[in-house]
């Protein structure tokens, strides 16, 4: 970016400081002052890979608003202000970027895990899969390029778990390895089928998030949501399959289910062995990382507690140390 400084991210911005950086600018407003004489000021959340920070621009709101496009970075100038207990830019200048100058990578969260090993991982599950149908239907989906790269590269959830690039297949991998193990220890559990519902129980988020610069809801994602556009996207599969019928059901029932309960977005409940323990490792996983994005934070900002989380409705102790490895590790980190 021509006569931008050092690159500043969110998560680096501190009270006082001028900033000239990149953007990518998450949601705008045109807000009028309470002196209606005044006029308009413009409201905006900038975004990058570590976080969203407001900023308003004072002069010249109405004329500049029309031209800031939403999902697009821009260079934003202006000084670091503290409002209201958060930090704000003040913005003397917002310019666009051309899209080929920087890339979504810069202002998306990316998972650590290699798309490839896991890509790799995926594929060795699959081979363990005896049973003829399904591993055929993973087979399929394997083969299909465009299928896989999605999969790959999509976030689990906007927000709450897994919410980088990656973060499905990781998720899906984590859940599969839970289900594994209840495998085990259920020698009745049918293991295959299970670990076939672990892979995919979340497929149709690839159709429910897009991820170009910021990771937001589609159209269809809205309005069906990820566990309806999951039973269409297998239940096509199956039928281009011949699948068998009752093994069908069984399947699209743990795709239906995956969520436990109605008022967590299921349509249906767990009413078999292996949707009960999908049910449960579904939520293991997207618990556990929640907590962990959670205190993870706290360890940045050297807190003993976190903020109040209004999804958890609690605080989370972090310790006095940051528990006995004294710093909180990504999964698999050492």
């Amino acid at each position: 970016m021509s006569g931008a400084g050092r690159r500043r991210r969110v998560a680096e911005l501190r009270p006082g400081e001028r900033v000239d950086s990149i953007f990518v600018v998450a949601r705008k407003a045109l807000c009028s002052f309470r002196d209606p004489a005044r006029g308009c000021y413009l409201a905006l959340w900038l975004a990058d890979a570590t976080g969203q920070v407001k900023a308003r621009v004072w002069e010249g709101a109405s004329e500049i608003a029309p031209s800031v496009q939403v999902e697009r970075p821009f260079r934003a100038v202006g000084t670091v202000e503290v409002f209201r207990d958060g930090l704000e830019l003040n913005l003397e200048r917002l310019e666009p970027v051309a899209e080929g100058d920087v890339h979504p990578e810069d202002f998306l969260p990316v998972g650590a895990r290699n798309p490839d090993e896991m890509a790799a991982e995926i594929g060795t599950l699959c081979r363990t899969v005896s049973e003829p149908s399904l591993r055929a239907l993973l087979e399929s989906l394997l083969s299909d390029t465009d299928f896989l790269g999605a999969f790959l590269r999509a976030p689990a959830a906007k927000v709450i778990h897994h919410a980088y690039l990656g973060g499905l297949a990781e998720h899906s991998l984590e859940v599969a390895t839970v289900v594994l193990t209840m495998a085990e220890l259920y020698p009745s559990l049918d293991r295959d089928l299970t670990l076939c519902g672990a892979l995919l129980h979340d497929v149709g988020k690839i159709h429910e998030l897009r991820y170009d610069w910021v990771i937001e809801y589609t159209d269809r994602g809205r309005l069906l949501g990820h566990t309806v556009l999951g039973y269409q996207l297998i239940a096509e599969r199956l039928t281009a399959l011949a699948f068998p019928e009752e093994l069908g059901y069984r399947l699209l029932h743990l795709i239906l289910s995956h969520h436990g309960e109605p008022s967590w977005g299921a349509p249906v409940v767990p009413q078999t062995l292996e949707a009960a323990v999908l049910a449960h490792a579904d939520l293991l996983s997207g618990r556990t990382r929640q907590f962990h994005r959670i205190l993870q934070s706290a360890e940045e900002q050297k807190t003993t507690w976190t903020p109040y989380d209004r999804v958890l409705e609690r605080y989370l102790y972090r310790g006095t140390t940051g528990g006995r490895q004294g710093r909180y590790q990504e999964p698999g980190d050492g």
